[in-house]
């Protein structure tokens, strides 16, 4: 039922001739005035995906106030299992809509409604009239059955939808009310496959199931042609039951805890499964799942002067069971084959499913950064604290040392200052960074096959975040003092532009948690009225593609975090309001899901960003539990949020 309760009085009034005399009788509408022409059973489908859930009808044919005259054979829908609010809808059939919008009556509260005329005419011939959406783009033209309509709106908390008929020369609107011909979903217009005859009984196949049988599994081999399209497809399915079921590996999530907790979850339920205490003192460091072992780094402070040391782990994904350990190492890189890491015994990589040692190799010095890309292993390390950084290449297979050189921080380097990075797409140019004690940052590009020093970039006030088509961006150091972001031609250390390009007090200042992805880059700034902002530029001269102002503190909020991941053409945006005097750990967060295209927010979250799956974004509340969100709209999807031992959920890797 559609139709907000107020204008029942009204709308008795204008049905009384149809009631005279007729007590106790279903209401019918005369015939039409032309011969319909079927257009055959499969032409109109369900209204939402059948295998996200149990739906059911609960009103059908005949039942008042609404389902009866132009809507006699209507159907209400509802969820059975879950609730109904926010549920996505689908166009049912192909054929040119009309979004009735505020126009249409008794839309406003309980949503809007969607008029498709199918097989092509706007006005005369069959309509399809699907009510209480909440739409979130135009739906006017031309339409295709399974495309994506809205959702199901929380005041209405059911999906109405109505088949009727128009005579030739007659349009569409609500002054043409009295002249559509109801049609029941029957042969020649069963829905779905399904046949649903009219017998003239009171609320007729209510409480029915809907669909009536069985259906198919979601048939996604061909990809959705939007990031809105792709979340939707993702998030059904989600809870496909009669399809396929994945192997618990495929729906692990790996959680941990800042005081060293590591949990096996259930990426469809929360519900955990197992968990290990890696004793730390710290959050561990998960670096993945490598076949049926999950490698993960117990953190702990002063093993071998590195930021992440302590000891490697093996564990079973299914149990959490230690299956290997090796003590007291750093890790400084890693990929599907080997784990390098640093220790009593050299560099020396580990293979992540045996913890059986590869090659073993001895250092110069004291490693402070690496890196594997491309066959290769990168490692800078410190050999006299008065000498300039060394920079080595190992081969990554089996440790054959490759070259050296010396970074351009030529004197006194800072500890832990080091910085490497490649461009995935083209890792023949490795660039590596050095930082000396007077706070000068030196950005070194050399050739990955030889070490030959190609240039050098030095700067005070920027940090190199990474390098993308050819485009190496740096972008600021410091939060609260924010300058440029400067893109340099990756072949000759060239500046190539800079955002903003002026100074002036209307320039947007920019911050330094820029993230890149061909064609763009996505920068964070700070508008001039203090807001944060999100700027994308395009990678290859700087020019604004689009801005989205995107923040919950508005006026106060400051370093906005910035885009974390992009994904299926959706963007992870995550907002976090800190001062100079907020304790660390006390920052609260809001994040959005953005259409990387244009900037259009498809929904937000008060939580920080921690990862996403093939069906859900993963997020750290704002108490420090975590919670799985729905692709399509941030919908919490488990039951409870999961706060292991209660000291903040602040990772989670995907298992494969």
């Amino acid at each position: 039922m559609y139709r907000k309760l107020g204008v029942l009085a009204l709308t008795l009034i204008a049905v009384m001739p149809f009631l005279a005399g007729c007590s106790g009788l279903p209401i019918l509408n005369q015939t039409p005035t032309a011969t319909p022409k079927p257009l055959g059973n499969g032409v109109i489908g369900w209204p939402f995906d059948t295998k996200h859930g149990q739906w059911t009808i609960e009103n059908g044919y005949n039942t008042p106030p609404d389902h009866f005259g132009s809507e006699l054979y209507s159907f209400d829908f509802q969820r059975s299992d879950k609730p109904t609010a926010g549920q996505e809808v689908l166009s049912p059939v192909t054929g040119t809509s009309v979004d009735f919008g505020p126009a249409y009556p008794f839309n406003g509260t309980t949503g809007s409604c969607v008029s498709i005329g199918i097989g092509g005419s706007a006005n005369a011939g069959y309509h399809l009239l699907v009510c209480h959406l909440d739409l979130d783009h135009p739906v006017f033209g031309a339409i295709t059955r399974g495309a994506h309509l809205g959702f199901i709106n929380a005041v209405a908390n059911h999906l109405h939808i109505t088949l009727y008929y128009l005579d030739p020369g007659i349009s569409d609107t609500r002054a043409n009310d009295t002249k559509r011909k109801p049609i029941p979903f029957s042969d020649p217009w069963t829905i779905g496959g399904c046949n649903y005859p009219a017998n003239a009984s009171a609320n007729q196949w209510a409480n029915g199931p809907a669909p009536c049988g069985p259906q198919a599994c979601l048939n996604t081999a061909s990809a959705p042609t939007s990031a809105i399209a792709y979340a939707e497809v993702a998030r059904r399915q989600e809870a496909d039951t009669a399809c396929p079921t994945p192997t618990p590996a495929q729906q692990m999530l790996f959680l941990t805890s800042s005081k060293g907790m590591i949990y096996g979850v259930n990426g469809a339920t929360g519900q955990e499964k197992w968990q290990f205490d890696a004793a730390g003192g710290f959050a561990p460091e998960v670096l993945g799942q490598f076949g049926t072992t999950l490698v993960a780094l117990r953190v702990a402070q002063g093993v071998n002067n590195a930021p992440f040391s302590g000891t490697l782990y093996g564990l079973n994904v299914d149990t959490g069971h230690p299956q290997w350990s090796v003590p007291e190492v750093a890790v400084y890189a890693s990929n599907a084959n080997a784990v390098v890491v640093f220790g009593n015994n050299g560099l020396e990589a580990i293979d992540p499913q045996s913890g059986a040692v590869n090659w073993q190799v001895t250092l110069p010095g004291a490693p402070w950064y690496g890196l594997a890309s491309g066959g290769a292993v990168y490692i800078i390390s410190t050999i006299d604290p008065s000498q300039p950084f060394a920079f080595s290449a190992y081969s990554l297979s089996n440790g054959a040392h490759l070259w050296d050189v010396a970074l351009s921080s030529s004197q006194s380097p800072q500890a832990d200052s080091g910085y490497i990075f490649t461009d995935p797409a083209n890792p023949q140019t490795v660039f590596a960074t050095s930082n000396d004690q007077s706070g000068v940052v030196y950005l070194d590009a050399f050739d990955a096959s030889t070490g030959n020093h190609l240039w050098t970039y030095s700067t005070s006030t920027l940090q190199p975040i990474g390098v993308s088509d050819n485009r190496v961006v740096l972008t600021s150091l410091d939060v609260f003092n924010p300058q440029p972001t400067v893109a340099l031609d990756g072949e000759t250390g060239q500046q190539v532009w800079a955002f903003p390009s002026n100074n002036d007090a209307s320039a947007p200042l920019c911050a330094f948690d820029s993230f890149l992805q061909v064609p763009y880059a996505y920068v964070p700034c700070l508008d001039s009225s203090g807001n944060g902002a999100l700027f994308v530029l395009n990678l290859s001269d700087g020019s604004v593609v689009w801005r989205q102002k995107v923040g919950i503190f508005a006026g106060t909020e400051r370093g906005p975090s910035g885009v974390q991941a992009i994904a299926n053409g959706v963007a992870y945006y995550e907002a976090c309001f800190y001062d100079e005097s907020t304790p660390a750990g006390a920052e609260k967060c809001q994040m959005a899901a953005l259409n990387a295209n244009d900037g259009s927010t498809l929904w937000s979250y008060n939580g920080a960003y921690l990862n996403v799956t093939n069906s859900a974004v993963i997020v750290s509340q704002n108490d420090g539990s975590s919670m799985a969100l729905d692709l399509s709209h941030g919908h919490p999807v488990w039951p409870t949020p999961f706060a292991g031992d209660g000291s903040g959920i602040v990772e989670a890797t995907v298992g494969n």
